[in-house]
């Protein structure tokens, strides 16, 4: 057997730039797809309903009810009687308001009751219930 050790093996480099472009694509299609939607003040899954209609997104005020009847408007934790009192402020300032109440399915259904009648009192009477729809 006869070896030429006269021939030169030719040594390339890998190609690195391939990958690197790879990388930032995944990077790039993980920071698109993430989490879009704003973090709300309190951890709230709201129940499940297969009835009403797809609302579209508007300014109005959102109510978080937590399981444990902690309360936030919007993206603000706060006590009921400063809740009431800034959505009256609200309320005063555009008398169509409507107030979206967001609960949790664990919450009991008198403390729902109560707040809702409390908004009641203040006029407000167009009131939603935020649910979640049915996986099919």
């Amino acid at each position: 057997m006869k070896i030429d050790r006269d021939t030169k093996q030719e040594f390339r480099e890998p190609v690195i730039v391939p990958l690197v472009n790879i990388v930032f694509l995944l990077l790039i299609f993980f920071m698109l797809v993430g989490r879009i939607a704003p973090f709300e003040a309190l951890d709230v899954a709201p129940p499940v309903s297969g009835a009403g209609e797809q609302t579209a997104d508007r300014p109005d005020p959102v109510v978080l009810i937590a399981a444990d009847r902690r309360l936030a408007l919007d993206e603000e934790e706060m006590e009921e009687d400063l809740l009431l009192s800034t959505i009256a402020r609200l309320f005063e300032e555009d008398p169509s308001l409507t107030v979206r109440i967001k609960a949790d399915a664990a919450l009991e259904a008198d403390q729902l009751i109560r707040l809702m009648e409390s908004l009641q009192k203040l006029g407000i009477t167009r009131l939603l219930l935020l649910t979640e729809r049915p996986e099919s």
